[in-house]
């Protein structure tokens, strides 16, 4: 079975991919019941955030770049 992806973390949680993305970097954003469910599927769901994204994301440049063969 595939790494979910926080597509598939959103739809088990009932949620907007926008809103995990949230919980993960700002969650004084996130009201906390939904803070506290999110962050129960991610664990469930093993979710682990693409690292490669989000290091290139918090960079100065605030660009992503994704390899595909």
């Amino acid at each position: 079975m595939n790494a979910p992806t926080i597509k598939d973390v959103a739809n088990a949680a009932g949620v907007s991919v926008a809103t995990i993305s949230r919980v993960l970097s700002n969650p004084d954003l996130v009201k906390p019941a939904t803070k506290e469910h999110v962050l129960q599927i991610i664990k469930e769901m093993n979710y682990q955030p693409n690292v490669s994204c989000t290091s290139a994301s918090d960079s100065d440049n605030k660009s992503c770049h994704c390899y595909c063969s």
